[in-house]
């Protein structure tokens, strides 16, 4: 599914916006009018856009992430910095 975010109007006429979660537009369209939201806008959410680029983005590693990165901090770095002892 996918997190669309809209904006529009409530019935008495307050304006709104937010994010809805759907298998496609038009079903949160619908979904929204159920709701008694009447939608000006409905874009797919940028948040949606980046994480599907990035889990199967390659150069990155795709889902799995990068690998050979040495760890900036160890374990005894972290309990000082925390005060943790």
């Amino acid at each position: 599914m996918s997190i669309y975010e809209y904006k529009g109007f409530t019935k008495q006429g307050k304006s709104v916006k937010g994010v809805v979660e759907s298998d496609s537009q038009r079903n949160a369209r619908l979904k929204l009018k159920k709701e008694g939201i009447y939608v000006m806008i409905l874009t797919l959410g940028f948040g949606e856009i980046v994480r599907v680029f990035f889990g199967s983005f390659e150069p990155t590693g795709g889902a799995s992430g990068m690998g050979g990165i040495r760890p900036l901090t160890e374990l005894w770095q972290v309990v000082v910095a925390t005060g943790v002892a």
